[in-house]
């Protein structure tokens, strides 16, 4: 990312934000346990704060940091998905 972004919770509640129906899963959920459910998802858009970063081109790999020192990697593609957090 050329300019790496922070949101704080008061920023992201400023972003306008869009709702969707979404099935959510644990992270901690075993193969064959049902830690899941169907939930309605509503926030701003995992697209709209990486864009917001001006990504490199050829990026593969998103990695997010959480203030409680939680951090996830996933495929820049799916980060950028409009089914991802967004379903204008």
């Amino acid at each position: 990312m050329s300019q790496p972004q922070t949101y704080r919770f008061e920023d992201l509640l400023k972003l306008p934000a869009t709702t969707q129906q979404t099935t959510l899963r644990c992270i901690s959920n075993g193969v064959g346990d049902g830690l899941m459910s169907n939930a309605i998802w509503k926030g701003a858009p995992l697209r709209t704060l990486l864009e917001a970063a001006n990504p490199l081109a050829g990026v593969v790999k998103a990695r997010l940091h959480a203030v409680d020192g939680y951090t996830d990697t996933f495929a820049f593609a799916k980060a950028m998905d409009p089914s991802t957090g967004d379903r204008r």
